[in-house]
């Protein structure tokens, strides 16, 4: 009865893990294909920088400086105004050409024109400013250039570490079940005093480091997971399940 309320724990605990293992290979296999079907880190890429805060906002940087060189060159058209006026009255009309034959016409007519009025200082400076509107555009351009650059190196670097993490947690889930069975078996020769207890206390130390390593390594993979999905700003299972 003693034995048996011994052995009761580890087939419980050999049953969880079973079970647990099962749902990650299940997860696993979708992320496997999503991985080797290349799709996968072109995707993480184009969310990544659809949804960052800093490419946004530079983004509208971009259309603040675009409205600035417009309404740059459109400031001339401030010096420019339009007139009319209307006139009645006497037109001297000269007959013979002689000052002698000028005769007066009663007439009403308009006059309509442009009047143009700017300060030389402003038609030099108005070059400069517009080449100066110009520059913040591309300064700001360039600007998204770089954060869409760094944003695409960050999601690189870690889509590595998530593929490297998740090829070790493979291994260290196989190593961890091993050593489990290894040690059950141990259980089991020590009961039947068939192996000394120093051989059971070595058997169960591989286990608890193969334990710890596992451990270790899913933390690697969870952090890289959760730091993609950071990045992207959406759910990463949301990608993987739309790549078949």
């Amino acid at each position: 009865m003693n034995m048996l309320s011994k052995r009761k724990p580890i087939v419980m605990l050999l049953v969880l893990l079973s079970s647990i293992s099962l749902k990650a290979q299940q997860t696993d296999s979708l992320l496997v294909r999503a991985i080797e079907s290349g799709r996968l880190l072109p995707m993480l890429i184009d969310s990544a920088i659809k949804n960052n805060p800093e490419v946004n906002r530079v983004d509208n940087s971009i259309g603040f400086a675009r409205e600035n060189l417009a309404l740059t060159k459109k400031n001339i058209y401030s010096a420019v105004s339009l007139f009319s006026s209307y006139n009645h009255g006497n037109n001297a009309n000269v007959i013979s050409g002689t000052v002698s034959n000028v005769s007066l016409v009663q007439s009403n007519f308009y006059n309509v024109g442009v009047y143009f009025q700017l300060p030389l200082t402003h038609v030099v400076s108005r070059k400069n400013a517009i080449k100066a509107s110009e520059y913040q555009v591309k300064m700001a351009e360039a600007e998204k250039e770089g954060a869409a650059k760094y944003i695409t190196q960050e999601v690189i670097r870690v889509y590595q570490e998530l593929r490297l993490a998740l090829n070790l947690v493979k291994v260290a889930t196989d190593s961890k079940q091993t050593a489990l069975v290894n040690y059950q078996m141990c259980q089991k020769q020590y009961l039947n005093n068939d192996i000394p207890l120093t051989e059971l206390s070595r058997i169960q130390d591989i286990y608890s480091k193969a334990s710890i390593e596992y451990e270790t390594d899913l933390n690697r993979f969870q952090t890289a997971y959760l730091q993609l999905e950071s990045y992207t700003g959406v759910h990463l299972s949301t990608i993987i399940a739309s790549i078949r």
